[in-house]
């Protein structure tokens, strides 16, 4: 079997699939390095003895603004996507005020039908402002969660059991970045289970191992939920969703 899985391994590298993968891989990792020269310098500058100038205050922040895109690319984090993302935000949260204020002058001026059919237009801008509201709480918890497993990630040894479970739940998280689906309730709870469980570990194998395959298995398409419709899914209330990210 294990021959078989190298095997499987050393044709996906091949593959332009296997190769773009490991091109992203290596922008990561030495994004990841170039955070941690940023993170030396701005300690250096945090700790400089006597008060910083302005200048230096300039440096610092241009530092931190500098660090924060890296760490993002360390992550992963598609850049344009999220430019993107920022911009359909921005454009749903616009529609959302001009709806309101055609709602009220047509609520002035006594148009009935106008009303009725706002208040409809309302209802699906709110309902659209809720949902991208929703994917930036989540985005960000993510976020955090990441964070915490790079800690993780950079305190084991390559090669051992443990090592092998942080890169299983690094898997796990990418895919539940990518999970199209309204509730993510369960796959949330398991990969934040998963991360608690790493972060608490000494070693790999055993229950660990069940808890970061168990993550991982909740990520895979084909959930009961996925046999819904998406416009019948998205029906359900936002609210209850978006909640779970800020208490977490």
């Amino acid at each position: 079997m294990k021959e078989l899985e190298d095997a499987i391994d050393e044709h996906y590298a091949g593959t332009i699939a296997g190769l773009e993968a490991a091109r992203r891989q290596r922008k990561m990792k030495e994004a990841a390095a170039e955070s941690a020269k940023l993170e030396t310098q701005i300690t250096e500058l945090r700790e400089a003895p006597g008060r910083l100038s302005r200048e230096k205050r300039q440096e610092l922040e241009g530092l931190e603004e500098q660090l924060e895109k890296e760490r993002k690319k360390a992550r992963g984090v598609d850049m344009r996507k999220e430019a993107r993302a920022a911009k359909k935000r921005s454009e749903a949260t616009s529609a959302l005020a001009k709806v309101r204020r055609e709602l009220r002058k047509a609520l002035r001026e006594r148009r009935a039908e106008d009303v009725a059919e706002l208040e409809k237009g309302l209802k699906k801008a709110e309902r659209k402002v809720a949902t991208l509201e929703a994917n930036d709480r989540r985005t960000k918890w993510l976020d955090g969660l990441s964070s915490r497993l790079e800690t993780v990630v950079a305190r084991t040894n390559p090669g051992t059991a443990l090592a092998r479970e942080a890169e299983t739940c690094c898997t796990a998280l990418t895919a539940c970045r990518r999970l199209m689906r309204l509730d993510t309730s369960a796959e949330d709870e398991a990969l934040a289970s998963a991360v608690v469980a790493l972060e608490k570990a000494q070693c790999g194998g055993g229950s660990l191992r069940e808890i970061v395959e168990k993550a991982l298995e909740a990520m895979k398409p084909g959930g009961a939920r996925e046999k819904f419709g998406r416009k019948r899914r998205q029906s359900q209330e936002v609210s209850e969703s978006a909640s779970r990210y800020t208490s977490t």
